[in-house]
């Protein structure tokens, strides 16, 4: 009697239509599907956000550390000191290169620009800089970005 009771129960439980389960999975891993876009696209978003902010970072501690060899040259007109003149340059020439080749984009393109032609192509053009200049016109590829940004302008930076 009893088996009977548990056959009677097994044989009323009826398993679902399996169509309607290969829907319903299919429906959840459209949904799964859509839920792993919306985070790539969330993690990329914040991705960028964080690059452009290293970038800009970047670019102010540029400008602190130019700002404090333009102020030490200026300070000292009358005395030529070849090595915050030269390392004016370097940098000068670095970012110039940077900014021709695209590796600076956006808002710190724009800054770096005119930084490069508001502070340092006037203090460039200081004569404690003439044999400098000249030297780095004789080894033309030394400071050719540089030198570009000196004869043509900014135009010379961009891509």
């Amino acid at each position: 009697m009893p088996s009977e009771l548990l056959s009677t129960i097994l044989g009323a439980i009826t398993v679902p239509n399996k169509d309607w389960l290969d829907y319903a999975s299919a429906l959840a891993n459209i949904a799964m599907v859509l839920t792993a876009i919306l985070a790539a696209r969330y993690g990329l978003a914040q991705y960028r956000h964080s690059v452009k902010l290293a970038e800009f970072q970047a670019v102010l501690n540029l400008r602190d550390q130019m700002n404090a060899l333009i102020k030490e040259i200026y300070s000292t007109p009358d005395k030529s000191d070849e090595q915050l003149c030269r390392q004016l340059l370097n940098f000068a020439e670095v970012y110039a290169a940077a900014l021709h080749h695209g590796a600076i984009s956006g808002m710190a393109k724009a800054f770096v620009t005119n930084l490069l032609q508001d502070e340092v192509v006037p203090a460039v053009r200081l004569v404690q800089f003439e044999p400098l200049i000249a030297e780095a016109r004789e080894n033309a590829p030394r400071y050719q970005y540089l030198l570009g940004l000196l004869d043509r302008g900014a135009q010379t930076l961009k891509r």
